[in-house]
Order: C-alpha cells, then sequence, then structure tokens
C-alpha cells in the first residue's frame, strides 16, 4: 500500500483556475439555453481536427447524500492517439471541481457507503491495475495493488471491503504435454504453439482465449491486506453484487460443461466469503443475471428472460423472496427490455432503465407492481454513432445521476431528481460556441411491409455545400437488435458537416418497440428490415430537399450485412460502404467468436443440416446482382465479423467488374474499430471521399 496526500479536498472548496467550471457553466447557460449553439453566423462546421477536442462523460456516480459527483470523462489525446479517461469529482453545493490522483487510465468511480470514500481504479502503461481510495475528509489517497485485469469494483455495505473481478488462468495450456525437448539455456525458439479445446478459442477484443475464467475477489481494508479470490473452477462467473449483510456475494454464472454451446443460459449463485461454500439460487431456462438484494435483506432483484430459443429476448424483471424461494416478475406491462436495477434505500423501490422508442429512460416500480418513470435522456459511452445505451446511480434521497444524451452536444454529467433535471458538466462549451452542428429531427415512416411504424431521425447539413437538393446518406445500426435515437454522433456530423444529409433509423428488430417487434425478425435476420430502411429514405425524399439520384449508403456489423443485402436488392443508391459485415452466413456462424449464440439461437439447424437457411440470409446469394460501387471496411483483428467476411463480397464484386475498395484498419477488432481518434476520423473520411467519387447513380464506370 501506498498513501500520499492530495489537495483534492482543498481544490473542492476554493477556486482551482483550470478546473473550476462553475463560471463557464453559468455564461454557457446565458447565451445558449436549452443547450441549442443558436444560428451559424461566424461560425464553422466541425471538423476532423475538432475529433482531438471533443470529450464525453460515459460514467457519472452519485455520492449517497447526493451531494458530490465523479464522473469519467474520454477525453482524446492527440499525442497517443488515444481516449483517455480521467475522473473528476465535483460539488454540487459550490459548482467547483478538481481531477483525481493517478498517472494511467481512471475509470470505475465508486462511493463508499457513508460517502466519505471514493475508490477508483487505474491502469497504467503496463496494465498494471491499482485500486485508488480517496478519503474526502483530508484529501488522503491510498492505492494498492489489484491483480491484471481488476473490473467492477463494488463496496461492502459495511464500507470494510471491495470487491471485484479479475481473470484467473487454468495451471496449463491443453495439448501442450511433451511437445518439445528441453530447451537449451539462451536459445531462442519460435512462440508456442497455440492449442484450444474452447468452441471460441479467439474473442474480440481480448485475442486467444487463455485457459481460465473470470472470478470473483474481495479486497478487505487492514494494514498490508491483499486481495482474496473467492470463487473457483473452470467456469466464469458474471455480474455480482454484495449481500445487504456484507457476509456474502450474488453472482450470475454457467457452471455447466457445455456452457460454450448454450450463452444464453445463466443461473444465479451465493458465495459465502468466510466458508466459500457456493449455493444456487435459481435453476430455471434462459438468462439469469444482475442479482441485487434488497437493503432489508428479504428480495433479490434480477433481470432475465422468461424463454430460451429466440434469437433475442428482453430482458424481464424479476423478484426472488429468499424465504420462499418464490420468483415473480415485475413491470412486465411495460414491454422492454430492463437494466440495471438498483433498490432504494427503504427497499421499497426498484430503479431501472430501458430504451423507449430512440430514448434511454429511468423508471422505478414497487413491489406492488406500480411504475414511476424518473428521468430521460441517459446516454452510453458510444460518442461516434448515436446508439441508445445508458447507465446511473442513485443517492439515498433518489437523485439520480447519469451521462445525459442530446442531438447537439456530446454527452456531460447530469442530476435529476423529482422530474427535473440539470447537466452538470460543461466540458464541450467552449468548442461547440464556435461551430454549427447539424440538428437532428424526427420524421414519421410507415413500413411498406405492414404500414407498422417506423422510429427515424433526419440531420440536414449546417451549411450546404452545394445548391438544391441535398445528397442523402442513410446509416444503418447494427445488431441487429440494438437501436439509434437522437443523440451526439460524432460520425454522422461530420457526414453532415462534408455537405450530406444522413437519415438514420430503427428498423424492425431494433430495441425500444417491444418484444414483438424483435421477434418479426427471429431467426430470419435480416427478413423485411430492408424494406422498412428503403420505406424511410421514401419518407426523407417526401419531404422535398433530398435528391432522390444522390443516395448513398453504410453501416456497421448487422448494419453492414444490411448495406451488402440494399445493394444486391437494389441499384437507388449511388455508392455504398459496408462496415465490418457479415456477407456469409455459413463461414460467419463458424468463424465467429459468437458461434455459440448463433448455432444455439439464431438459426434453427446448423449449416450442414440446413444450408439453404444460411445461404438464402447471405448478402453474398445476391453479389451477381449488385451494380452499386462499394467499399467494405474491417478491422483487422475482427473476431466478430472477421475480415474474410469483408474480402469475400470485395473479390466476388472485383471479378465481376463493379467498382469496390477494401480498408483494412491494422490492429483493431470489431468494437475497436474507431476505438482511437485518427480511426474514427480516417474512416469518416474515407466513406466521404467514396461516396463523392460517385456524385449521381447512373451506368457503373468499370
Amino acid at each position: 500500500m501506498v498513501s500520499h496526500k492530495a489537495s483534492l479536498y482543498n481544490a473542492l472548496n476554493a477556486c482551482r483556475g483550470k478546473h473550476w467550471r462553475a463560471l463557464a457553466a453559468a455564461v454557457s447557460v446565458a447565451l445558449f439555453p436549452g443547450g441549442a449553439w443558436g444560428n451559424c453566423a461566424d461560425k464553422t462546421t466541425l471538423s476532423s481536427e475538432d475529433i482531438f477536442r471533443l470529450s464525453i462523460v460515459n460514467h457519472v456516480e452519485i455520492s449517497p447524500d447526493a451531494a458530490n459527483l465523479a464522473y469519467v470523462e474520454s477525453r482524446p489525446n492527440i499525442t497517443t492517439d488515444r481516449f483517455e479517461g480521467v475522473i473528476h469529482l465535483l460539488s454540487r453545493k459550490t459548482g467547483r471541481e478538481a481531477l483525481v490522483a493517478g498517472a494511467g487510465e481512471q475509470s470505475s468511480p465508486a462511493w463508499s457507503p457513508d460517502g466519505r470514500r471514493l475508490a477508483y481504479l487505474v491502469v497504467d502503461k503496463g496494465d498494471n491495475a491499482r485500486l485508488y481510495v480517496l478519503t474526502l475528509a483530508n484529501g488522503r489517497v491510498d492505492v494498492f495493488e489489484l491483480p491484471p485485469g481488476a473490473g467492477g469494483i463494488k463496496w461492502a455495505p459495511d464500507g470494510t471491503a471491495i470487491a471485484f473481478t479479475a481473470f484467473v488462468a487454468s495451471a496449463a495450456d491443453p495439448g501442450m504435454e511433451k511437445l518439445l525437448p528441453l530447451r537449451p539455456p539462451g536459445a531462442q525458439w519460435a512462440p508456442p504453439i497455440l492449442v484450444s479445446d474452447q468452441l471460441a478459442p479467439t474473442k474480440d477484443g481480448q485475442g486467444w482465449q487463455r485457459p481460465g475464467g473470470s472470478h470473483l475477489w474481495v479486497f478487505k481494508f487492514a494494514p498490508e491486506a491483499k486481495a482474496r479470490q473467492i470463487t473457483q473452477g473452470d467456469y466464469s462467473e458474471g455480474s455480482f453484487a454484495w449481500t445487504s449483510d456484507s457476509r456474502a456475494l450474488l453472482f450470475s454464472s454457467q457452471r455447466s460443461p457445455e456452457a460454450d454451446f448454450t450463452p444464453s443460459e445463466s443461473d444465479l449463485y451465493q458465495v459465502d466469503l468466510s466458508s466459500g461454500a457456493v449455493q444456487e439460487l435459481t435453476h430455471r431456462q434462459g438468462l439469469e443475471t444482475s442479482p441485487v438484494q434488497s437493503p432489508d435483506g428479504k428480495y433479490v432483484a434480477y433481470v432475465g428472460s422468461i424463454t430460451r430459443g429466440k434469437s433475442v429476448e428482453d430482458d424481464h424483471l424479476f423478484l426472488l423472496e429468499l424465504s420462499t424461494g418464490k420468483i415473480r416478475e415485475l413491470a412486465a406491462k411495460l414491454d422492454r427490455s430492463m437494466q440495471e436495477p438498483t433498490w432504494s434505500t427503504d427497499s421499497r423501490w426498484i430503479y431501472f432503465h430501458y430504451n423507449d422508442h430512440g430514448d434511454t429512460r429511468i423508471a422505478r416500480v414497487d413491489l406492488s407492481d406500480n411504475i414511476q418513470k424518473i428521468a430521460v435522456g441517459l446516454g452510453g459511452d458510444n460518442g461516434d454513432r448515436p446508439y441508445m445505451d445508458g447507465s446511473f446511480s442513485l443517492a439515498n434521497d433518489g437523485t439520480v445521476a447519469f451521462p445525459s444524451a442530446s442531438a447537439d452536444r456530446p454527452l456531460e454529467a447530469a442530476v435529476s431528481r423529482k422530474g427535473k433535471t440539470q447537466v452538470v458538466s460543461h466540458l464541450n462549451d467552449a468548442l461547440l460556441s464556435q461551430r454549427c452542428v447539424a440538428q437532428v429531427d424526427r420524421i414519421s415512416v410507415a413500413s411498406s411491409v405492414d404500414g407498422r411504424s417506423i422510429e427515424a431521425w433526419l440531420m440536414k447539413p449546417p451549411i450546404s455545400k452545394t445548391p438544391g437538393r441535398l445528397p442523402l446518406i442513410l446509416e444503418i445500426h447494427g445488431g441487429p437488435y440494438s437501436g439509434y435515437g437522437p443523440i451526439w454522433a460524432s460520425q454522422l456530423q461530420l457526414y453532415a458537416a462534408a455537405g450530406y444529409a444522413v437519415l438514420y433509423t430503427n428498423p424492425r428488430g431494433s430495441d425500444g418497440e417491444g418484444q414483438a417487434f424483435k421477434d418479426t425478425v427471429d431467426r430470419d435476420f435480416p427478413g423485411r428490415s430492408a424494406e422498412d430502411l428503403t420505406s424511410a429514405v421514401d419518407a426523407a425524399i417526401a419531404l422535398g430537399e433530398i435528391d432522390p439520384d444522390r443516395l448513398y449508403v453504410t453501416g456497421g456489423s448487422g448494419g453492414g450485412l444490411l448495406t451488402a443485402w440494399l445493394v444486391g436488392t437494389t441499384d437507388r443508391f449511388a455508392a455504398a460502404a459496408a462496415v465490418k459485415p457479415v456477407i456469409d452466413w455459413v463461414s460467419e456462424t463458424l468463424t465467429t467468436d459468437l458461434s455459440g449464440m448463433m448455432l444455439d439461437t439464431w438459426f434453427r439447424q446448423p449449416p450442414w443440416l440446413d444450408h439453404a437457411s444460411y445461404w438464402n440470409r447471405s448478402p453474398i446469394s445476391l453479389v451477381g446482382r449488385v451494380r452499386t460501387p462499394t467499399m467494405l471496411i474491417v478491422g483487422q483483428e475482427d473476431q466478430r465479423t472477421p475480415p474474410g467476411q469483408a474480402i469475400e463480397f470485395y473479390k466476388a464484386l472485383k471479378y465481376r467488374g463493379v467498382p469496390a475498395r477494401l480498408a483494412i484498419v491494422p490492429n483493431e477488432g470489431h468494437e475497436s474499430i474507431v476505438s482511437r481518434p485518427s480511426q474514427l476520423i480516417a474512416t469518416s473520411q474515407l466513406i466521404i471521399n467514396w461516396f463523392d467519387k460517385y456524385p449521381k447513380r447512373g451506368p457503373i464506370q468499370r
């Protein structure tokens, strides 16, 4: 343990120059009421260089007494080309703030139950994880070593310990026995052969999977204390929480040798910290996760599924009565996927968040199943595209804190109480006061398939580059069971700054519309989703400002599949850019890191028993019809939709003489393809340049 004094306490009680934003916030509110940045006089549009200046808030923790906030700023660094985590400590009473101590990537702020200490993680350049604990009263910061990969820290209710997860490797790799003779001292041999017995030997963002699993650990505050591993075995533990008496941990896990093949299964368990004994709490079909015990110790709330076998099922909120073992569902009438159950201190209410028609909301439900809506406008941690997502924290008095989403600014920290929400950070005000950004308008769309309403939003260039009607980019989200909303998206803002209108939608299968809407593509994606998308394009054109001869389409992952599908079914787009797409379901299903899920719930039979179902849903089956110039973009280390998918479509187009281009993002995976500022800029500009090359729909030029 290392201890040192810090000036954080004093910083909260006195103005500290660049860390004091109260005056800037007041000026911003006065000049730009409601978060609007006014007209475009004397302003410029967003530039590529601005990506290195824009920060987002991706995590906000409010202290139990609601007096202080700790929020994580994801800040771009032009020298390292990274988005770096920096934790701010903000006094709600004075509006003054300071940065916390610790060199490295800061994350996971967590308040002690009495609100007097703030714990957080810092990972240095060598991937060494340390636990920092700040005492507010005197500014003391204690630092403790943790195992590599430690994450998800949570305080015990009695404040004496912190639990977390960390990977534990198995004793030996399989298949490596007696392969080689003894290596002579100083010899430089080739790296060892990688051998696996797992269904998914690689995972996106992680690479080759070492044998082992993610287990629960506890760090108890005491002299010379060390972290202690709590769970054991050849499986991984998922989400977890403390019991209300601080004597045990609740967790989600699938403790089965078939875990790789049935990833949509898990149950809830409890492990006693003294004995290490593990007790199974639930044994049901489907996924059960996010357990949290009521403060009075009577109940465990959690989220899970009702059935299994669907491609995706909304997460339902359940209540387990510990004295009887009875389980009942709460808030079923909401018909939305519920996340992050959190108890009120009096054990009367369970707070949660959910996606709804493009917005992420917080609500609460009591044990009599009465629902109250609390706040709207949560944001997640994705600033490049407008995905619905969110997280929140809860104070003892019912105040909630969360990253606040808006279409015309990146995520900022916000608090809400009794229906009144206040944005309390202003990281981007200075820059955005000098920029003219695209506004986002919701438009009405009726699907040509069945007339059902499809959520859609239209962004227009803040400053038009050419006279007349506007070129339009159709941007398609991934998933396909995620969803977009009126949320800041740097990549789309760059498209708009280049003179393009941007249309994005939530076609059938998207989140936030209820289970029946998702079921329309159950084991059938892409199904009729493409027709929803073209209906949205028709609706945008009908508004009168879009040029029907200058239509473009792009999307990532599931959106990349739909991009490739659209150019195989229509010639109306002048050019296309399919990003990290699925092209061939046979090879995708058997090479992705999600093979278990796809074989278990996305298809009814494996491809060797039902090849037609895979082929008929694959864009490669339509490549003979494609005439649209198409660019393929994928991460070099993508394990979700491996590079072979994009390369397969690219080579087929080249062979047919269709204009095509392939772009590989070095060293990046599926989720991380634009995780560095320069990658976000470069991929955006690649797409803009490709679309600029084909200014109007017409005969392809070979």
